[in-house]
């Protein structure tokens, strides 16, 4: 699946895109650009989903404002279970995937990073560096949230 969602759910783009969910954020003006390679398009908007609806892509009008609430809808629409998922294998700033990063790489990262982190990731796209932070403890806690709607195990996070 891969997704666009419209900016104001930039939030919730987001968090699909560390949990390793291929998703693309869109504003009115690059919408049409983005829709080709799109499967579906999550929106609070109804007007974005009138457009949507118009360009024959596949849509889903969330109701809430809460990005919790949001992430659970959408696993629950489209059966996302977390075995789905890839978590940190997205650049959660451009959507470009990562990979192992280089010694080369490795040069605008602190030394403090590098001497307590062994796995560090760079996006292919905008070769941004990753590292295991203090952000994973947030990511379990996600985890749980899904686990809980999709009916995974929540003992074996990936995180």
């Amino acid at each position: 699946m891969k997704f666009l969602v419209d900016e104001s759910l930039s939030k919730l783009g987001r968090k699909l895109r560390i949990l390793g969910l291929d998703t693309a954020v869109c504003s009115w003006q690059t919408f049409d650009s983005l829709i080709v390679e799109r499967d579906i398009f999550l929106t609070t908007s109804r007007r974005f989903l009138e457009r949507a609806i118009k360009s024959r892509l596949r849509c889903y009008l969330l109701k809430s404002n809460n990005w919790r609430s949001q992430l659970k809808s959408v696993f629950q629409r489209y059966s996302i279970r977390v075995e789905d998922l890839k978590p940190f294998s997205r650049c959660s700033v451009c959507n470009g995937e990562l990979e192992e990063a280089s010694p080369e790489d490795l040069c605008s990262v602190p030394e403090y990073v590098l001497l307590n982190n062994e796995n560090l990731r760079k996006c292919q796209n905008c070769g941004r560096v990753y590292w295991k932070g203090s952000h994973v403890e947030h990511m379990r806690s996600l985890y749980r949230i899904i686990a809980e709607t999709s009916g995974g195990k929540t003992e074996q996070s990936p995180f």
